[in-house]
């Protein structure tokens, strides 16, 4: 039983170190895609891991496109590739030749014959380096190749950071450069013998990634290298501006949503207007003929990525203008009428129109109405209408009540009434009522009469009563009424007595004789 517990244990163990074994050269090998098919453009560049490269292009191939710690061979003028060249001209360990016999097929079956006879770069990254376009562009470019891990070189370069740097206050090259230090295991500290390479500006590298390459040798020549990224950032998000945050515009008045736009401003701190990215939300789009309340929003994006703030431009398209009432019989502003109008009748002569509602006639309220029903006389009849956004529409009608009743002569607070005729107390009041000496509506109590002279051609007299109005008020009052005989009574009482007449025409002869006789007489006496 222990000797089984013993084989078990020991199967274990072994199974498990192997298997860790196994797990270690799967790790410290394996097979990458640099480039495939892609286009490179100037000052591009890629940081290069240990490994062995195959690299092809129809471009040009120059040798100062590779910096750091790498052998490279450059081959143009041939159709085929094999491993032989990485044998025979740079550093290569046998043990990882199937995997790049692997790579070479896959290439070979990717480019044209072409492409590999114009140029092929076959390089070997110890530590680390930088593929590097510089002023060149490569079009095309096809690269794999095998990473490896190797044993760590005598030589440490400390760095290995990704350097931040902000485009308002750029970090000096000095100060990143202050922050390499290289020491050798025989050596000792070495950090005044780094050098470094980079494609960074401080005072004009725009937002980008840039890389910087510290390297170093030891007394005996043995070369490292470490590269490291500078990433040029932008840390303050764009500004946006309204000149006003609502705007207010009468309905049917012209206003597009691009005027509405142009009342937003932007800036940045680095990017310039033309490629600041600036989004906008409009939930106006050109709505100027419909009251209603609505917005534009916009925010904007610098090339950094930054974005600002969200602001909120409010546009009211409201409606201000108010209905207007008027006659549907055109011209003047006044209702003859020979009866007392009703509502009805008074809202059926009006129409009313509104720049922006339909409203109907029935709309229209009365508001004032002053006739009293007494006849011919002139009235004010006032209206108004509310459209819908409230505006009140008025109109003020003149109202004049023809008289359709017999004259009645009256002068101030005196009825001439006709002579010859008796009145009642009630045809009195009617009277008074017709020549609107008193309110028509009004009830009367109280009433005397009292006969104030009296002579052949004229009766006067006084009368008293209490008018009584509709809301109650009690006035006391006094007129006075004189009789008057009609013309044409006058001329037929007063016609000639032909009787008087021949008196005249006969005594006339005889008192002229008479009076001569008695002349002659006394003519003779003398």
């Amino acid at each position: 039983m222990k000797k089984l517990k013993h084989f078990v244990v020991c199967s274990i163990f072994i199974f498990c170190f192997f298997s860790k074994v196994a797990f270690q050269a799967d790790a410290a090998i394996s097979k990458k895609v640099l480039f495939n098919d892609t286009l490179c453009w100037l000052d591009t560049f890629e940081v290069l891991n240990r490994g062995y490269y195959i690299f092809t292009t129809p471009e040009d191939i120059e040798p100062d496109m590779f910096l750091g710690d790498i052998d490279f061979y450059i081959k143009r003028g041939e159709q085929t590739l094999n491993t032989e060249d990485f044998t025979r001209h740079l550093p290569f360990d046998s043990t990882y030749l199937p995997q790049l016999q692997e790579i070479i097929t896959s290439i070979t079956e990717q480019v044209h014959e072409d492409v590999i006879e114009h140029g092929v770069a076959l390089f070997t990254v110890h530590s680390s380096a930088v593929f590097y376009t510089g002023n060149s562009t490569v079009e095309h470019a096809v690269c794999e190749y095998l990473e490896y891990d190797t044993p760590s070189h005598d030589t440490t370069i400390a760095g290995g950071m990704t350097h931040i740097v902000n485009v308002d206050h750029r970090t000096s090259l000095e100060i990143i450069k202050s922050r390499y230090t290289a020491t050798d295991n025989v050596d000792g500290d070495i950090t005044k013998d780094l050098w470094f390479d980079t494609n960074y500006n401080e005072n004009s590298s725009p937002i980008g990634t840039y890389f910087i390459m510290a390297s170093v040798y030891d007394n005996e020549y043995n070369y490292s290298c470490a590269v490291d990224l500078i990433i040029v950032k932008d840390f303050v998000r764009p500004n946006i501006f309204l000149s006003s945050g609502e705007i207010v515009k009468d309905v049917h008045t012209p206003f597009t949503s691009a005027e509405a736009k142009s009342h937003f401003s932007f800036s940045d701190n680095n990017t310039s207007l033309e490629n600041l990215k600036i989004f906008f939300e409009d939930h106006y789009n050109d709505h100027y003929d419909v009251v209603g309340n609505y917005s534009i929003s916009a925010y904007a994006i610098d090339q950094d990525g930054n974005k600002s703030e969200t602001i909120t431009l409010r546009i009211n398209i409201v409606d201000k203008i108010p209905p207007t009432i008027t006659l549907k019989v055109a011209g003047g502003n006044r209702i003859i009428a020979d009866h007392v109008l009703s509502n009805e009748e008074i809202l059926a002569l009006l129409q009313v129109s509104d720049n922006y509602d339909t409203i109907s006639s029935s709309e229209i309220q009365i508001v004032e109405n002053t006739c009293t029903g007494e006849q011919g006389r002139e009235y004010q009849i006032k209206v108004e209408v509310l459209d819908q956004s409230g505006n009140k529409g008025e109109s003020i009608f003149q109202y004049y009540l023809t008289d359709t009743t017999s004259p009645i002569i009256c002068v101030k607070d005196v009825l001439y009434i006709e002579a010859g005729k008796e009145y009642t107390n009630e045809q009195i009041i009617q009277m008074l009522k017709e020549a609107n000496l008193i309110n028509s509506t009004s009830s009367i109590s109280n009433i005397t009469t009292t006969l104030l002279s009296s002579d052949v051609s004229e009766e006067t007299y006084e009368v008293t009563f209490e008018e009584v109005l509709e809301d109650g008020t009690v006035k006391s009052k006094k007129i006075q009424l004189k009789k008057f005989v009609p013309v044409d009574t006058l001329f037929s009482k007063n016609q000639i007595n032909y009787h008087y007449l021949w008196f005249l025409v006969l005594i006339l002869p005889l008192g002229s004789f008479i009076l001569w006789i008695a002349y002659r007489k006394t003519k003779c006496r003398f």
